[in-house]
């Protein structure tokens, strides 16, 4: 299994605070959102890459080659703007294919920072072998609507998703950290070659199910995605005492 870290992004939502600097180095802390994933893929031992874009290419490099103990890899998706951005679904595209990787892959979105531990999320998802998505309970339909929402069976399998709901009929939400089974990637290639929605991740996942059995893992505890500046006071709030 390989690791995906999603990092392409331009933060525009969070301007003027991410014009300089990624939303994956914004300060958590005395830490930067990095550290937390980073923290929670150091116990599979393997390669990790992180795809962000020129503009900020030279700034996560250098934050890489101060982590010690984890082998990683940034990689230059090689745009330049928000315009000319790939989005989500196309620089997971563009590293599998520039790297060359054919293994499992575990894939996640460099703005969301959590408590949990994802050895069960993968362990699960090396069951299935199928197309796993993270999901999380937000307990309130209002907030809801920023997200993905999903519904799954009592077997875990996904019956249901909608991107930002304008009604949402559940509180659970994708939470932006996927597992992709070597056997099942031809679908992606598939996907790529007559969807031009390559932005939201979650958005594969909606093709997916309907085509195969796809499943959701639910897990518990904090989860923030770091897409508004009230979700990074937040951050900072609950996990910024942390080192």
């Amino acid at each position: 299994m390989k690791i995906i870290i999603l990092a392409g992004g331009y933060g525009t939502r969070l301007y003027p605070l991410t014009l300089d600097i990624p939303k994956a180095l914004l300060p958590i802390g005395r830490r930067v959102l990095l550290d937390f994933i980073i923290d929670k893929v150091r116990p599979f031992n393997t390669k990790v890459y992180v795809v962000t874009n020129n503009k900020f290419y030279s700034k996560i490099g250098e934050w890489a080659g101060n982590v010690q103990g984890v082998n990683i890899e940034v990689v230059n998706d090689n745009t330049n703007s928000p315009e000319e951005r790939l989005g989500a679904i196309g620089d997971i595209k563009f590293i599998l294919d520039k790297k060359g990787i054919e293994e499992d892959v575990l894939i996640l979105g460099s703005d969301n920072i959590f408590d949990w531990e994802l050895e069960g999320f993968v362990k699960f998802s090396s069951d299935k072998n199928a197309f796993c998505m993270g999901a999380y309970d937000i307990k309130d339909l209002n907030l809801a609507k920023r997200f993905g929402t999903v519904k799954i069976d009592s077997s875990s399998r996904i019956v249901d998703m909608r991107e930002k709901p304008e009604f949402p009929e559940s509180s659970l939400i994708a939470a932006c950290i996927y597992y992709f089974p070597k056997s099942r990637m031809f679908l992606l290639d598939k996907y790529m070659q007559g969807n031009l929605d390559r932005d939201a991740s979650g958005k594969f996942i909606e093709w997916v199910y309907k085509k195969e059995s796809a499943f959701g893992y639910v897990f518990s505890g904090v989860w923030l995605d770091i897409g508004h500046k009230d979700s990074l006071e937040e951050a900072n709030s609950k996990f910024g005492g942390l080192r």
